[in-house]
């Protein structure tokens, strides 16, 4: 019995939360020690670090601006010139990228699963990407609709799509 619950689809789910806060706890412990250090090689260290504790908990993105904001803070006080913005660039390139990432993968995979709702679900709005534009398009349930006009797409471009939000 007790071998059907451990590997039961649902305790490994709940037990993966758990098991992924030492992990992240044990990068965000090597960023913070990487920025304390002086060193550029050190500073870049912390933000590969910072990235690979986005890429396990995305949630927990916010945590990177603690780190960035006091390189800011201590290098603007204690260096000039362009040298001041060195280290905190050097930490958020990588944290940077890995939350493009994670942006870019969820996006894909909402992509794919609106794909998916939407084939099976005539009448609901879809959304095609493609050639640079965003379309949305209206699958009505009848052909009465068409003739007033609901199968035309309107396209737009994704950045103005984005700045209506």
């Amino acid at each position: 019995g007790a071998w059907l619950v451990a590997t039961s689809p649902v305790v490994l789910f709940m037990m993966m939360s758990p098991m992924s806060d030492v992990p992240v706890a044990t990068f965000w412990a090597w960023s913070m020690y990487g920025c304390l250090r002086a060193t550029n090689k050190s500073v870049t260290l912390g933000g590969v670090s910072a990235a690979i504790a986005i890429l396990i908990r995305p949630n927990l993105a916010h945590v990177a601006l603690v780190p960035a904001l006091w390189l800011l803070i201590r290098d603007v006080h204690r260096l000039t010139g362009v040298s001041r913005f060195r280290r905190t660039g050097l930490f958020a390139v990588p944290v940077v990228i890995a939350c493009f990432f994670i942006a870019g993968l969820n996006r894909h995979l909402c992509d794919v699963a609106d794909a998916i709702a939407d084939s099976h679900r005539p009448g609901r709005i879809r959304r095609l990407v493609g050639a640079g534009r965003v379309c949305y398009k209206s699958a009505p349930p009848d052909a009465g609709q068409r003739s007033a006009g609901w199968n035309v797409p309107r396209c737009r471009h994704p950045l103005r799509v984005l700045s209506k939000f």
